[in-house]
């Protein structure tokens, strides 16, 4: 393998691990079970590398990868059935976060409505679809669980409440499930079916970008020329005055 390829394995990686559990734990909650939730994340990961997008900006990266994982994991849920053993929102017991200490003592069917609207962002028509309720009790249950929330909260965090509960919701999900697979094994697998993928060629890239700049540089030479030209002031020719007529003198 070229050192240049390896190169580019080793920084693909180090932009996947500081999400690869939340990858995991978002297609874990959508699927609800642990091997359809490896294959959304394996699926992102190839998908990603494959569409050349380890060179996007850290926000775009992750989201491209989010966005992967999340489709992956609907497909799944939508077209096939497996064993359900999701068991997430769980709190340790030195967990220092009030709101997430009430989501772990929560029945299991809210603390996934809880997951899915708040860890992915779907709404609750389509978390009924995928849990199998009605869209009325989704938002029941999640409205009263916001209710008996508030109530616990200051006056002052009330107003906040809902940006409050996704960011410990997504936190929960940030962590390492114990149903995970293991990193390592799941590079390894990776990078095994990643070195068979024809990546697009960067070149196409490089002279667009060129063509741009190019363009984009005699656009400034030129509105520059022209500013200067109008801000000169304008010049006003000396007319000489006509010559005086010299006056005939009849005699």
């Amino acid at each position: 393998m070229a050192r240049s390829e390896q190169d580019d394995f080793q920084l693909y990686f180090s932009r996947v691990r500081p999400i690869y559990y939340q990858l995991f734990n978002l297609a874990h909650a959508i699927t609800g079970n642990c091997e359809q939730a490896e294959y959304c994340l394996q699926y992102a990961m190839l998908d990603c590398w494959a569409a050349g997008d380890a060179s996007a900006s850290r926000h775009g990266f992750r989201e491209g990868l989010r966005s992967s994982a999340m489709h992956a994991a609907l497909r799944l849920a939508d077209t096939e059935e497996a064993e359900f053993d999701w068991d997430g929102l769980n709190a340790p017991e030195d967990e220092s976060d009030p709101l997430l200490k009430q989501v772990a003592q929560e029945p299991l069917d809210l603390r996934r409505f809880l997951a899915l609207r708040h860890g992915c962002g779907l709404s609750p028509r389509r978390i009924a679809k995928l849990t199998g309720n009605d869209t009325s009790r989704v938002q029941a249950m999640l409205r009263r669980f916001e209710a008996r929330t508030r109530r616990k909260l200051s006056a002052s965090d009330r107003r906040r409440a809902d940006s409050m509960m996704a960011q410990a919701v997504r936190n929960s999900m940030n962590r390492p499930s114990p149903l995970a697979p293991e990193m390592g094994s799941v590079f390894r697998s990776f990078q095994a079916d990643a070195a068979t993928i024809t990546r697009p060629s960067r070149l196409p890239g490089r002279i667009l970008r060129a063509v741009l700049t190019a363009a984009l540089a005699l656009f400034c030479i030129a509105a520059f020329w022209l500013v200067a030209v109008l801000m000169q002031p304008a010049v006003l020719e000396e007319t000489e005055p006509p010559a005086a007529q010299e006056e005939t003198i009849e005699m």
